[in-house]
This record gives C-alpha cells, sequence and structure tokens, in this order.
C-alpha cells in the first residue's frame, strides 16, 4: 500500500489490534469484524466502552452492524465514491489536520507538468496510457524534475501543480449527491460519518479504519485501499495511538505467507522478484535500489538473502548466486498457471492449503482444469473437493466429465493440523508467535515442514546425479537443517535462519546459536540482532530481513515471549520489524518531536534521543531539525521531521509517483459487472485490469437484464474458507448445514419467493441451488432513480464433508486486479431463479436458457474498446478458446 508510505503493502497492518482500544472513532469497511475475527473485535468494542463512535459500511446489516453507532448500507464495489466523498468533504470545508498533512504527507510536492488527471478530459484515464500495450508508461506522475528524494515543496499548498491541489480536483466531483447517485447512501447519513471522522482528528483525537476481503477482492481493491490511506493521512491518523489502518487477514498466518511470500512476484521481506532483463545483482540493484530511505540498503537485504539460499557456494565472483534464482517473463499468477493446464501446457501440481475446486474463482473451470493434470498432489488434513473431483464434482454428476476418461493421478498426503507442529506464526497485526506441538499427528500424517524438507532433500539428491545445468540451481541450494528422529526439520533453526547470522562459522563464536548443521558441524556464526546489522559483502545471510531481531544473539526466541509489558504488547511476540507495534510511530510527536497531546502521547524526542512507549520507528539519534547534507544517502538523507523512511522523500503519499499501474490517485470505476455505467468517467471499468477473457470465463455487460442483481459474498463465524476445516466437524455443520442466499423482501415480493424455497443463482459462469433467507439486513438502494437489489452469500459450502451446498465461487468471474492479480468476488451481477437446480443433463439445459453458453462468444464493452471501440454489436471472441 505505497499510500501508507510503505513499500510492503500487501496486508502489512500499520497498527496493533489491541491499539483500536486507543481510537476516538472506528471506521470497519470491506469487512464484518464481529463475525469474521471475533477475537480482534473485542478491542473494537474496548473502545466503544470508553467513547469511541463505531462505524460500520456494509451492503449487508450483520453482527458488527448491531454493535455499531452507525451502518450504512453501500452498493458492493461503490466503495472509492463514498471514501472519496470524504476527502472531499475534509478539504471543502477545512476539516484535515493541516499541520500533520503539510510536514508529514508529499500535499506539498510539485508535480510534473505533463501531469493529467481523469478530471481533465473526463474520460477516466491518467496521462501515461499506452493502448496498445494496456498499461500506463507513468513517468508523467513524477515530481517536478524527476527526483523522488529532492522533491520542490509549497508548503502554502496554493501552487496549482502541488499534491494538495490536485487532490483537491480529484475527488470535487465526489460529492454527497453523487455519492448518493453511486453508492445509495442518503446524504444525511453520508454527514453522519463525515461529521464523526472529522470529529476524531487533531492533536487529542484519532480514528481507526479496519477492512478485509471486502475491499481486497476487488478490481480496483489495491487503490480501495489507498483511499482509506488518503483519509488517513488527511485526518493525521497515521502512526498514532489508535490510528492506523488494519488489514484483517484471513487466518494465523496470512501475513507471514506474504512475508515470506507464496506469492509469485516478491522474494521474502517485500523484495522484488528478478525479471527477465535483470541478468546481473547490479542490473538487478540499478532497478530496485533507492538513493536515499530504507530502501537505500537493498544490497544489504537482497545479498543475505541470497546468502541464506545458498551459503557458501554464493560468493561476490558468481552475484553471490543471483543467476541462479529464476526470472520472471509476465504474469505468473495462480490464474495463468490455471489457464495454462488447460491449454496442456502443465503437466502436474502441488496443492498446499488451498482448495480451488470451490475456493477459487470460476470454480467450475477450476474443476475442468483439475481433470486436465497428468499429476496432482494433494496435501490436506480430509478430502476436501480438490482431492476427489475426479469421483464426486458436479461435474462427474452432471456428465461433462467422467471418471474413467480423467487421466489425472491424485496423490493425496494426509497433512498434520496446527496443534500437531510447532513454529512461528504471523498474525494479522504483524506479530510473529510461536505455536508449540500439542500432540504428535496421527498415523502418517505429517507436518508442512517435513514435507517441503523432505522434498527438498529428495530433489536435491537427484540434481546431484544430473549434469543438467539446469539442475544447478538445486544444486546449490544449502539445505543444512538438523532433524529431530522422525525426519521433522527444527523449526527454531528455521526461525534462526529467517532471523540472520553471520557466516563466517567463528564469527562471535561464543554467541552462536543453533549452528550445528545435521552433520554436527559448526554451520554459521552467531545470529544478528536486527536487520541494521546485514551486510551486502556476504558476510551475513538472512532469511527474512523485516524479520530480523526474532532470534537474536541472546539466543531468546522473542516469538514465543508471553509477558506483555505495556498495553501495545510488548514482550508478548515479535511485530516485525524491530518489535514495532505501530508503524511510522514518528509521526506520533510534532515536528519538532513532542507528542502531539499528554493523550495520544507515544514516541518523542527527548532533547538526546527517540523514546517512548513503542521502539521508535526513526533513526535514535537524529534530531528532529536534522537537515541532510546535498548528495546523502540512505538514511541520512531523510530529514529529522520526515516519518515515511521507507520512501525516498520520506513523506506518507497521499498521490504515489510510483509504484503503482491503475493510477497514482484513486479513481472510481464500476465493477467488471455492474447494473449501471460509470457515472463520474466515460470509462466504465479499471483500464489496467486483467480480464482473463476465456468463453468458459464471460462477463455481463453493464446494464444486462439478464442478470439485474447485484452479488456479494461474505464468511459465517461457524465456517472456515472453503470449509476443509469446518464442515467436516458435526457442531458447525449443525450450525450452518446449508448453502443459502440473502435477499430483502422487496425483491422477495417482486420474485414470490418465501422465506426457506429453494433458488437458483445464476450468472455467466454457472449456477447453484441456494435456500432464499429473506431479510431486512439486506436491502434495496435508490440509485439516480434506479431501484437496484443485492443478494449475499456465503462461499464455505461444496460437495464434501458433512453438509454440502453450491459454491458460491462456481458464479465469480476469474479477473486480475491490476497491482496484485486478485479477483473480483464481492461485486458481480446474477439472476434469481425461483425453484430447484436441475440435475444431470438438465443441467446445461437450464443454464443455455438463462446465461446462453452458445454462439459467438461476445466480450465485455470494455474489452471491446481495446479492439475498435464500444459501438457496434461486439466482436467474436478472439484468442484463448
Amino acid at each position: 500500500m505505497p499510500g501508507l508510505g510503505t513499500s510492503f503493502g500487501r496486508g502489512g497492518a500499520t497498527t496493533a489490534q489491541q491499539d483500536l482500544a486507543n481510537a476516538d472513532c472506528i471506521l470497519i469497511e470491506g469487512s464484518s469484524m464481529a463475525e469474521a475475527h471475533p477475537v480482534g473485535f473485542r478491542w473494537v468494542m474496548k473502545a466503544k466502552e470508553q467513547g469511541a463512535t463505531i462505524i460500520h459500511v456494509d451492503p449487508r446489516f450483520s453482527r458488527t452492524s448491531a454493535l455499531a453507532d452507525i451502518w450504512v448500507p453501500i452498493r458492493a464495489g461503490t466503495d472509492i465514491v463514498f471514501l472519496g466523498g470524504l476527502i472531499n468533504h475534509l478539504i471543502e470545508y477545512e476539516l484535515f489536520f493541516r499541520e500533520y498533512v503539510v510536514h508529514y504527507t508529499n500535499a506539498s510536492c510539485i508535480l510534473s507538468d505533463e501531469y493529467r488527471d481523469p478530471e481533465d478530459n473526463g474520460d477516466g484515464f491518467f496521462s501515461g496510457w499506452n493502448a496498445e500495450k494496456r498499461a500506463y508508461e507513468g513517468d508523467s506522475w513524477l515530481y517536478k524534475g524527476g527526483d523522488l528524494s529532492r522533491p520542490q515543496r509549497d508548503l502554502t499548498l496554493q501552487d496549482p501543480q502541488c499534491v494538495f491541489q490536485k487532490l483537491k480536483r480529484h475527488f470535487s466531483r465526489y460529492t454527497p449527491e453523487m455519492v448518493e447517485k453511486v453508492c445509495g447512501i442518503p446524504p444525511d447519513l453520508f454527514h453522519k460519518v463525515a461529521h464523526a471522522l472529522a470529529a476524531a482528528s487533531g492533536p487529542e483525537r484519532t480514528a481507526a479504519v479496519c477492512y478485509a476481503l471486502g475491499w481486497t477482492q476487488h478490481s480496483k481493491g489495491v487503490q480501495m485501499i489507498r483511499t482509506a490511506a488518503i483519509l488517513q493521512l488527511l485526518l493525521g491518523n497515521i502512526g498514532r495511538p489508535g490510528g492506523g489502518i488494519l488489514a484483517l487477514r484471513g487466518h494465523a498466518s496470512i501475513q507471514g505467507s506474504t512475508d515470506i511470500p507464496t506469492l509469485y512476484d516478491i522474494l521474502p521481506g517485500y523484495l522484488s522478484m528478478p525479471h527477465k532483463g535483470d541478468e546481473t545483482l547490479q542490473q538487478y540493484f540499478d532497478k530496485y535500489t533507492k538513493k536515499t530511505g530504507l530502501w537505500a540498503h537493498y544490497p544489504e537485504y537482497m545479498v543475505s538473502t541470497l546468502k541464506a539460499y545458498y551459503g557458501k557456494r554464493a560468493t561476490a565472483q558468481n552475484d553471490f548466486g543471483y543467476g541462479w534464482l529464476p526470472k520472471l517473463t509476465g504474469n505468473h499468477s495462480f490464474f495463468e498457471s490455471l489457464y495454462d493446464i488447460l491449454d496442456g501446457k502443465m503437466d502436474g501440481m502441488f496443492l498446499m492449503g488451498q482448495n480451488p475446486a470451490i475456493g477459487a474463482p470460476n470454480a467450475r473451470l477450476q474443476r475442468t482444469a483439475l481433470a486436465k493434470l497428468k499429476w496432482f498432489v494433494v496435501r490436506e488434513m480430509v478430502e476436501t473437493e480438490s482431492a476427489n473431483f475426479w469421483r464426486e464434482s458436479p461435474e462427474i454428476e452432471r456428465g461433462e466429465l467422467k471418471t474413467e476418461e480423467i487421466e489425472t493421478e491424485v496423490f493425496f498426503f494426509p497433512a498434520a493440523g496446527y496443534a500437531e507442529k510447532e513454529g512461528a506464526f504471523t498474525n494479522t497485526q504483524r506479530l510473529l508467535q510461536w505455536r508449540e506441538k500439542a500432540v504428535n499427528p496421527p498415523g502418517d500424517c505429517r507436518s508442512d515442514a517435513w514435507f517441503m524438507h523432505q522434498l527438498a532433500l529428495r530433489l536435491i539428491a537427484k540434481a546431484n546425479t544430473s549434469n543438467d545445468p539446469l539442475d544447478e540451481p538445486l544444486r546449490a541450494l544449502d539445505w543444512w537443517y538438523p532433524e529431530d528422529e522422525l525426519g521433522e526439520p527444527q523449526m527454531e533453526a528455521v526461525l534462526a535462519e529467517i532471523n540472520g547470522w553471520y557466516t563466517d562459522p567463528q564469527s562471535h563464536a561464543d554467541d552462536m546459536v543453533f549452528g550445528v548443521d545435521r552433520n554436527g558441524k559448526p554451520h554459521h556464526g552467531s545470529q544478528v540482532n536486527g536487520f541494521a546489522e546485514l551486510k551486502s559483502d556476504g558476510s551475513t545471510a538472512c532469511g527474512c530481513w523485516i524479520y530480523s531481531g526474532v532470534l537474536g544473539r541472546d539466543g531468546v526466541n522473542k516469538a514465543n515471549s508471553r509477558k506483555s509489558r505495556d498495553y501495545l504488547g510488548h514482550g508478548w511476540g515479535f511485530a516485525w520489524p524491530s518489535d514495532r507495534r505501530i508503524i511510522y510511530n514518528r509521526a506520533s510527536a510534532r515536528p519538532d518531536g513532542r507528542p502531539w497531546s499528554e493523550r495520544k502521547k507515544l514516541v518523542w524526542w527527548d532533547s538526546e534521543k527517540w523514546t517512548g512507549i513503542d521502539v521508535p520507528g526513526f533513526v535514535k539519534g537524529k534530531s528532529p531539525d536534522f537537515e541532510p547534507e546535498v548528495g546523502a544517502e540512505g538514511l541520512d538523507a531523510i530529514p529529522g521531521d520526515a516519518p515515511f523512511i521507507l520512501h525516498e522523500d520520506g513523506l506518507g503519499w497521499l498521490f504515489v509517483p510510483r509504484g503503482l499501474r491503475d493510477g497514482p490517485l484513486p479513481t472510481h470505476y464500476e465493477p467488471l459487472e455492474s447494473p449501471v455505467s460509470n457515472a463520474l468517467y466515460s470509462h466504465d471499468t479499471n483500464p489496467a485490469v486483467r480480464w482473463f477473457p476465456r468463453r468458459e470465463n464471460r462477463f455481463a455487460s453493464p446494464g444486462d437484464s439478464k442478470f439485474p442483481f447485484v452479488l456479494t459474498t461474505y464468511r459465517l463465524t461457524e465456517h472456515h474458507t472453503a470449509g476443509g476445516m469446518s464442515r467436516f466437524l458435526s457442531h458447525l455443520a449443525e450450525l450452518q448445514p446449508a448453502m443459502f442466499a440473502e435477499l430483502s423482501p422487496e425483491l422477495a415480493r417482486e420474485l414470490k419467493i418465501t422465506n426457506g424455497d429453494y433458488i437458483c443463482v445464476v450468472t455467466l459462469r454457472g449456477a447453484i441451488e441456494a435456500r432464499a433467507l429473506v431479510s431486512r439486513r439486506i436491502r434495496p438502494l435508490a440509485l439516480n432513480g434506479k431501484t437496484v437489489h443485492q443478494i449475499a452469500l456465503p462461499y464455505h459450502y461444496g460437495t464434501a464433508g458433512l453438509v454440502g451446498g453450491g459454491a458460491a465461487n462456481d458464479l465469480l468471474p476469474i479477473s486480475g486486479e491490476p497491482n496484485v492479480t486478485i479477483m473480483e468476488a464481492k461485486a458481480c451481477t446474477c439472476n434469481i431463479v425461483l425453484g430447484r437446480l436441475p440435475r444431470g443433463r438438465a443441467f446445461a439445459e437450464f443454464l443455455n436458457q438463462y446465461a446462453p453458453q452458445t454462439g459467438p462468444m461476445i466480450l465485455h464493452p470494455e474489452e471491446r474498446s481495446f479492439r475498435g471501440g464500444k459501438s457496434g454489436g461486439g466482436h467474436a471472441m478472439e484468442g484463448k478458446e
């Protein structure tokens, strides 16, 4: 989220959950926190007990709404208009925290004269759009002169080319009237929220924002979160107690799986994956190392990562093994891999911690793809839909796939549960906590660590018998981990490597921790105490630089600490980076280093150093009046009053001059499927979005009468993600025994549906059966004279387990948000048909009746616009069939 002043991004929280108790106002949007994150919600309730105003913005009235002071029903997918309206309100009435904004954000920075905003021509495009490549070339988004480290500034905020004036103009049409027209939120309710948030700003007060998948799973999800970042920066709520933005991650280690990533395009600690063309380490550094700020130390972090991978084999002479790293040649996301499977370009797949047969968008297509694999390894605690698709999927029942014709060889490996293995996990607030193993797993069940460790040993052994240059990266790996009697790697040794150490076994030998390999020989020197000790000369190794410090030279596993010393939880676990609980906390003090107020004090300058309740997120001895010398680099180039040290200018970015693929300011685009056209711009959808067009993955046009209703999805407290950990448990299955669809009484009367009726929900991708839950919790919206109905589906059901039901993901399209390639799962369109879903071969006839599957495929109008304009009857599908 570059708008928060960080390049970490993918879900990293800026605040601790328990710090929510210090908020004077909490905006929860894109989440039903009480249902999906009930443990963290206790801190929201603590804040409410202390007088905080709780606001819940959601299409559906939920348990969170019931406990909020203000509930705001909204049309799914229109959050940028609502938040943009709040931004416009703050600017128009000068309710923003001016001193914070002037000093700590890039509001005063002067932009390039070449920059053009969508407001300049109303078409929805920024300057730099390349229609042929369907991508932005962002040079015109840079500061004037192109130097991000030394921007020209106007602290009066009056220069017409300064960020503040551009921001003001950009959101000027996001008025309460526009909010009502697009979102369906009445002006009086909008103003109620605006007044509550504006009141929670300034030296004495703060507000927090909480979001989850209700913001991320959109075709402009990153920009929704960016809009919240702009709002919080204007209110002066980043880096301060009771402020910040909390990304509510799905479960225990989703944060950890992006920090030490399961993502294809980043390395541990949010280092960029090399691309084709980055052939040497120096070329890579030239591309990603910044002159100023914390990313000036990119070489230290990257070389230490390479040393963790390749050990002694990584030397200065061979670029520390950089050549062994794979290089990206394009988008290698899960969705691209899916299409490769469908097109016969991929033979096999390992599946761990995922259930795409019902848990991924366009699940019908996912199951079809699995049937085209030659081999398929599934590691799970139970036999999920992905493991038995060849035997029990809806496609088998309908005759679309035949078991005897599926050649996929499925290997099912029984996996250990979370209580049956040890190791660290990282929760939603960046907190590493150590899990002790409670019991041994039953039978042949094994942990993830055992499986990956044993697989790696076998692959390395096989590579060692080969002379093929393609096997060299495997031969080069430094796979050293000690084992127990069952072959489990020692997990604290893995954590020690993640923390980092000196590579010379004689270095600090007296302080060596976890330094003996499987053969009992010294493997490395002592641990480093933090990422500031990392070097680019090969003398240090570190598996993930942001985690450095979790297991230092004292040998204490801080992830296993369980004695809190203060309200931020220091002494319980370890929060990256450096056990800092609130990121950018230099912003909790005034420019001169004094706290903004006694009530909201966090860190401050004591005339010699930065100190306070939290670990200061600033150079400890840098005074508030420090001015860098001309030509200074790294952190030495960051002034003493610039808290956002990951950015070259040290400022929080209201405007993103570099790093996003779909624009430097958030802009409203309609969802890829919508009942209406874009009321703000002539372009309907996010221009840079990845459509993944295919005959089996089609999109309805705006206002398509066959699909008049907005479809959104959500999670239940009683079930967990795709249901593999809950639908197999009798007590949870009994609490939520069947798939249902939530719809308003008004829509039910219109369609002659009564509560409990069977209904079919239909989209261009498929149809599922559900029971109707007729409820006032979801209500019709008035949009510019048009009534729009929304329905909501939980997404936990499938065919396996004790209870089953239609998979909501059968209905959703595969699409890719431009920055992170996430699908749009929260705002699609659908139709509702009363009655049971036909079974067997009758299903195809039913689907074709309500969502025609035959004839030439017509692309979505936004897709057509890149192939000759919106006019005309559309074009037959080109490309992948």
